[in-house]
């Protein structure tokens, strides 16, 4: 009734080879950001509970 929802790719939708490289390349652009803000905050929190200190496992 109202017709596909915005940004659905319907049968009269066509995508070229280069919109899906460029789409894919934002996505891995996106993702490596996100991981990489990741891993700064949980370097920030593992420094916090060690009050600075670097821990040493031992193995029995």
């Amino acid at each position: 009734p109202g017709g596909a929802p915005d940004g659905a790719v319907t049968p009269e939708h066509r995508v070229t080879l280069a919109e899906v490289a460029a789409a894919t390349e934002e996505a891995e652009r996106r993702l490596g950001a996100v991981d990489e803000a990741l891993r700064r905050v949980l370097a920030e929190r593992d420094a916090g509970d060690r009050g600075g200190k670097s821990v040493v496992h031992r193995t029995p």
